[in-house]
């Protein structure tokens, strides 16, 4: 989701067919990678999930520049996508075996644990990009906090959609019927 965002300018101009002459029939690798297409694209509307499952609409007016981002999975995705030159802020290193840990140590570490609101709020960010379980009034407070600062949020994949406590039930009951059987 953060590639389509901060990178929706330059997918679009790579496969310009005026653009491929103007390279030579080649991609300009380094201006897809870096971001660099300009705001041709926004403003940009998005979907993204409460952590309880409301549906909320976000709108991205231009590319950002100034990126928060929360946990690091966040992080590495922002880094496999070479976008870690956006992050003015990381907050919440819960991983301790990412293959980025070098990668994330570089970038600008507002804390390990949740940042508070103030933190985040003097870095004047573009865009917050995070786990929907951060916008919680005891994490980061809820989405609209952020929107009615002008502040747009990315939400990654909230988990909690489509599950229900039968689900979990069912699974245990099957492990259960496999260990009785003898199956482990």
């Amino acid at each position: 989701m953060v590639m389509i965002v901060l990178c929706s300018a330059c997918t679009q101009a790579a496969s310009d067919p005026a653009r491929e002459i103007e390279d030579g029939g080649e991609r300009n690798v380094e201006t897809m990678k870096s971001g660099n297409g300009g705001d041709d694209h926004y403003p940009v509307s998005i979907t993204v999930y409460t952590d309880e499952g409301k549906e909320m609409t976000q709108t991205i007016e231009k590319e950002p520049k100034k990126v928060v981002v929360i946990g690091s999975a966040m992080a590495e995705l922002m880094i496999e996508f070479g976008l870690k030159d956006k992050a003015v802020g990381l907050g919440y290193l819960d991983q301790s075996f990412s293959i980025y840990a070098d990668q994330i140590s570089q970038m600008p570490i507002l804390t390990e644990l949740w940042p508070s609101k103030e933190a985040v709020l003097a870095l004047k960010p573009d865009l917050i990009y995070s786990v929907s379980y951060a916008f919680k009034e005891d994490r980061l407070g809820d989405i609209s906090f952020w929107n009615d600062r002008g502040i747009p949020v990315l939400s990654a994949a909230n988990f909690n959609i489509g599950r229900s406590i039968d689900i979990l039930n069912y699974s245990q009951e099957s492990k259960t019927s496999c260990r009785y059987n003898g199956v482990s």
